[in-house]
């Protein structure tokens, strides 16, 4: 539980972290707003945690060479390093981007335009959506990021105006990812039994253990309706949902920890199918 105290230090930390690189792209002509996002917007930073910042651009995004030239000018500059797509990976969110150092600092900022993110916002909260030619992969964490995020510069309050048209929860959304991924919930169920029973192997039952666990994550989400913010802290973000089975996260964080032998696994997938009753009692599913 935070006290009063907590996001007003985590936003002054931010800011004054940042605000050398905002003034300095925001000189830019085409920069129209900037955000952070991730842990240090979300809370949840270690002392590992870089500074992850979005800028929407418009009508196109900066060019790297105007990008290097007024961030290789701030105080403290270090290293400039721009930003390679990651093989497997999609970045239709992120087509450009660098990791940038300051003093002992690190930020990482990435790059898209105003259209591309007002078209994302538009088809989840209109058509609950979840994949569009723009953003095939789960454009809805899209959604999540602004929600998470703290506004850094945004003079003609465009994204505060993205920010304030989220919600409600679209009801197509809520009814597609519930009902796409509950299936999956009990498909994953048969594979692992199927693992165990036939001795596959670890490797198995973890893709498989991994698999369910994303589909968890998202039926639980969908159903709280809360947009999903694509952190790498899912525990913390369960403990903020409203509707849990009872003391899901205890039990939950319980089954990941193991053991993974074969009774610990036999252990897992019993508890597991607990659960996954549990969810689809609560969710309504037949």
């Amino acid at each position: 539980m935070m006290d009063g105290t907590e996001p007003t230090n985590k936003i002054n930390l931010v800011h004054n972290k940042t605000s050398a690189v905002i003034d300095g792209l925001a000189k830019l002509r085409d920069v129209k707003a900037i955000l952070c996002f991730g842990s240090h917007a979300m809370g949840t930073a270690d002392k590992y945690s870089d500074f992850d910042l979005f800028v929407f651009c418009d009508p196109e995004i900066v060019a790297l060479s105007e990008r290097r030239s007024v961030l290789k000018n701030i105080e403290g500059f270090i290293e400039f390093q721009p930003k390679n797509a990651l093989l497997g990976w999609n970045t239709q969110w992120c087509p450009q981007g660098e990791s940038l150092r300051i003093n002992n600092d690190r930020l990482e900022i990435v790059y898209n335009t105003t259209d591309w993110i007002e078209m994302v916002v538009r088809h989840v909260t209109k058509e609950g959506t979840i994949s569009i030619p723009e953003q095939e992969f789960r454009p809805y964490t899209m959604l999540g990021l602004l929600e998470n995020s703290i506004v850094l510069y945004d003079p003609k309050s465009f994204l505060s105006h993205l920010i304030a048209n989220l919600y409600p929860y679209p009801p197509r959304l809520k009814e597609t990812l519930i009902s796409e991924n509950l299936p999956i919930l009990r498909d994953s169920l048969t594979e692992l039994s199927d693992g165990i029973n036939r001795e596959f192997g670890s490797t198995f039952f973890h893709f498989f253990l991994g698999k369910l666990c994303d589909a968890l994550y998202t039926v639980l989400l969908a159903f709280n309706e809360k947009y999903d913010p694509a952190t790498k802290r899912a525990e913390e973000e369960y403990r903020q949902l409203r509707v849990l089975p009872p003391n899901f996260v205890e039990r939950y964080t319980r089954l990941l920890e193991g053991p993974f032998d074969k009774n610990g696994k036999r252990w897992i997938l019993r508890e597991l199918k607990i659960l996954v009753t549990e969810i689809e009692e609560l969710v309504g599913a037949t």
